[in-house]
């Protein structure tokens, strides 16, 4: 079987890019302008992934008080 991995030759043209950067919309902002949806988003999820590592814990500490 071939292997899948890329010789140092082809990452280098893979990196090399001579196509012109453009936008995807000419009316783009920068960068930093994030949707309020975006940010709201991201603070549900990091709620969630609070919640279940403070369930996950609280579980750890049950079995090792069963123990």
């Amino acid at each position: 079987m071939a292997s899948a991995k890329k010789t140092g030759d082809e990452n280098v043209t893979l990196l090399i890019d001579n196509s012109v950067p453009r936008a995807v919309e000419p009316n783009a902002g920068p960068v930093d302008d994030v949707p309020d949806r975006l940010l709201i988003l991201a603070n549900r999820l990091q709620k969630a992934l609070d919640s279940r590592r403070a369930t996950a814990a609280a579980n750890d500490r049950a079995q090792r008080q069963k123990n």
